[in-house]
C-alpha cells in the first residue's frame, strides 16, 4: 500500500459567546482534518486540533 495523495481540510465555526483567557479572546474554533488517500482506494482521516480561533481584546 502507497499513499497517492494527501488532503488538508480546514474546519472552522465561530462561537455564540467569545470569551478570555490569559493569551487571548476566542471567538471561534478551529480544527484540522488530513486526509490521506492510497493506492488501493483506501481513504484516512485523523484529526488535529489547532489553537482556538484568537480575536483582538
Amino acid at each position: 500500500m502507497k499513499i497517492t495523495a494527501v488532503r488538508t481540510h480546514v474546519l472552522e465555526a465561530p462561537i455564540e459567546q467569545r470569551f478570555a483567557f490569559s493569551q487571548a479572546w476566542v471567538d471561534r474554533r478551529v480544527g484540522l482534518v488530513v486526509e490521506i488517500e492510497t493506492d488501493t482506494g483506501r481513504s484516512v482521516g485523523a484529526t488535529a486540533t489547532g489553537r482556538p480561533g484568537r480575536s483582538p481584546p
